[in-house]
């Protein structure tokens, strides 16, 4: 009877045991941000200029104007997502399209009459669509 005993001990064990292990990796793969937010910042607006460049052609000047300006857009949304969560879905969206204007308008002051219609289309064209590391059936993009 022991050996019965300790051998069904011994499956319930690893039964158990195997089931932790698979909620924990679970759960660790669900709790990491999508590959866009574990990004650093500044690769993040790197690979933003080079976006923009492909759909505006900017110079380099231009370029090494917009970063700062896109670094800051990307440290205020960060603390608008920070404070306000997902907990009011419509003031985190006033509150970024209140940035993105703001963005837009020094970005204006940057890019030539031309390139501003590609940029404001570039990032029409961005927001329409789902964007790669979303959620299915989450919004379109922002």
């Amino acid at each position: 009877m022991n050996y019965i005993t300790s051998k069904t001990t011994r499956s319930a064990f690893a039964l158990s045991a195997g089931t932790l292990m698979i909620f924990l990796t679970t759960s660790s793969s669900f709790a990491q941000p999508a590959g866009r937010m574990q990004m650093d910042p500044g690769e993040r607006v790197e690979q933003m200029l080079v976006a923009i460049d492909e759909h505006v052609d900017i110079t380099d000047e231009q370029a090494d104007q917009l970063r700062p300006i896109l670094l800051e857009e990307g440290e205020r949304r960060r603390e608008v997502s920070e404070q306000l969560g997902r907990s009011n879905r419509e003031a985190v969206r006033a509150a970024m399209d209140a940035i993105r204007a703001e963005t837009n308008q020094r970005v204006r002051e940057i890019l030539t009459e031309e390139q501003m219609t590609k940029y404001v289309e570039w990032q029409q064209s961005r927001s329409r669509g789902p964007r790669q590391g979303r959620r299915p059936g989450g919004r379109g993009g922002q």
